[in-house]
């Protein structure tokens, strides 16, 4: 019967009937990734899930920007729902006077890997039994009374999961915050299996409670002591420190890696941005790729070392 009707009609017939015949196979794809940009986008969310929930089954990732507590608590009704989100991304949220009670994202019983950046939280923290990888990406401070903790979160992934493999990655830690919380003792990083620094994060190692020392060999003695348990370190191929440290630094990098490479625990080296150095304070911070014309660890990379001890060393970039 179709067949005798006019083209133009069916073309509007089926412009209409398309959405609705098409809803059931196109709702997975649209949902996949949920983005929240504002505290207006999370109330929405929330009551609209409440509504009507068949959505969420079908979404793996939520990430959200600029949502408040009071956002966090109204999507936490809603988080049962998603039982598929594997990933959530938390950025610029949360207040000194009001925190994120991480604690709501306990509900996301299928969450793997979590990511922080600019945030302020309670000190209550989730005990997420199946979270592999954690990134904290810049400040990201508990708040408790008199002061604000500096990358407390990490506790998040070496203490409050149980998964059989554990990634820290930290990414622009700035190097004038410490790990420094006098009440409680440091995160036993002794249970990661594997732990990721970019340039800006490995001079901040200094400020960590677990790397004390304020030279870069007592940096990498740290690493050692850690490195039974990891299964892969990674560390920024254009290494960047000030230009008046180059010399004794390679000298210590090297040191480090005659001993590390004894564990036979591989080490990674990854490419960083060339603009890094615009996101450093310090206008002398720069990195050795920009210093001496070639990548920190390209003799490495190339095999060209000098050293007899590290002739055969192989590193992978990724």
């Amino acid at each position: 019967m179709l067949d005798r009707l006019p083209t133009e009609l069916l073309l509007v017939i089926a412009e209409l009937a398309a959405p609705q015949t098409a809803h059931s196979r196109l709702r997975p794809l649209i949902h996949t990734e949920i983005w929240i940009f504002d505290e207006d986008e999370a109330s929405a969310l929330a009551s609209a899930l409440e509504r009507d929930p068949t959505l969420a089954p079908f979404t793996k990732r939520l990430i959200c920007s600029y949502i408040s507590a009071n956002n966090l608590e109204e999507l936490g009704r809603v988080f049962p729902l998603f039982n598929n989100v594997r990933s959530v991304d938390i950025d610029r949220s949360g207040t000194k006077a009001a925190p994120l009670e991480l604690s709501t994202i306990e509900r996301l019983g299928a969450l793997t890997d979590l990511s922080l950046e600019e945030c302020w939280v309670a000190p209550t923290l989730p005990r997420l039994d199946q979270l592999e990888t954690l990134c904290l990406c810049y400040k990201n401070l508990v708040v408790q009374p008199g002061k604000d903790v500096h990358l407390a979160p990490i506790r998040i992934i070496t203490e409050l999961s149980s998964a059989s493999k554990r990634s820290l990655r930290l990414l622009e830690q700035d190097r004038h915050f410490r790990f420094d919380d006098a009440d409680s003792p440091p995160p036993d990083f002794a249970n990661l299996t594997l732990f990721e620094l970019d340039g800006m994060s490995f001079e901040t190692m200094r400020g960590f409670g677990v790397f004390p020392s304020l030279t870069f060999e007592g940096h990498l003695q740290a690493l050692i002591s850690v490195a039974p348990n990891l299964s892969a370190l990674t560390l920024p191929l254009n290494l960047g420190i000030g230009s008046d440290e180059i010399a004794e630094a390679r000298a210590h990098i090297y040191e480090f890696l005659k001993q590390f490479v004894k564990t036979k625990i591989p080490i990674h080296f990854h490419n960083e941005p060339r603009d890094m150095d615009e996101h450093i304070p310090d206008p002398d911070f720069k990195t050795l790729d920009e210093f001496d014309g070639e990548g920190y660890f390209s003799d490495l990379v190339e095999g060209k070392v000098d050293d007899p001890e590290l002739r055969n060393f192989r590193v992978m970039v990724v």
